[in-house]
């Protein structure tokens, strides 16, 4: 009977290197984690399937570190992060060039830069009012994420009658203009979800 015992004791002491190796290479917390993994992937995918730039959209989500982990929720802050970004130094960049237009005399694109400084106040002061509703858990961002799309739109024809003047800005303010609209359509999308 001793011998028998003794048989179980050396199976099981073989057993167990095998069992601890198997073990961390099918680990049930990288499984779940890998699982999560995908699913939070899907989720950034399925947003930036309904924007119209869907490279644009996943390049600039996970631009944040946070993204590849991110719920929703994170994803709000992400997204409205991101378009806050972009209209604080576009806001920066319109009022640094409207200096130097003004010091130049150019009536024409000083007025169009003007009304850009405009727009960009409100797009600020939209996802301000944004983030501080993520913060509040009040999730009321829909009109605020409108307000991106309109204020880049209104710029970019404030600036039609500039081109000519001044192409190497224009097509900076372009450029601009254009990421805080796409920027605008994916806190769109993240807000419609956050209802669901």
């Amino acid at each position: 009977m001793g011998e028998c015992n003794h048989n179980h004791l050396n199976n099981f002491m073989f057993l167990l290197p095998l069992i601890i190796i198997i073990s961390l290479f099918f680990s049930p917390s990288d499984s779940i984690s890998s699982t999560a993994g995908k699913k939070l992937h899907k989720l950034v995918d399925s947003i930036c399937n309904q924007t119209p730039n869907h490279k644009f959209c996943v390049d600039a989500i996970y631009t944040d570190p946070r993204a590849s982990e991110a719920d929703i929720i994170l994803l709000a802050y992400i997204s409205f992060g991101l378009a806050y970004t972009n209209a604080t130094n576009t806001l920066s960049f319109i009022t640094d060039h409207h200096l130097l237009v003004d010091n130049q005399k150019n009536g024409s694109l000083a007025e169009g830069l003007k009304q850009c400084s405009l727009d960009y106040e409100k797009a600020v002061a939209a996802l301000e009012v944004a983030l501080n509703d993520l913060d509040s858990e009040t999730y009321d961002l829909e009109e605020s994420a409108g307000v991106l799309a309109q204020s880049a739109v209104h710029c970019e024809h404030s600036l039609k009658p500039t081109m000519t003047i001044s192409s190497s800005l224009h097509s900076q303010l372009t450029r601009r203009n254009r990421d805080l609209k796409l920027l605008g359509g994916i806190c769109s999308v993240i807000s419609s979800r956050l209802f669901n």
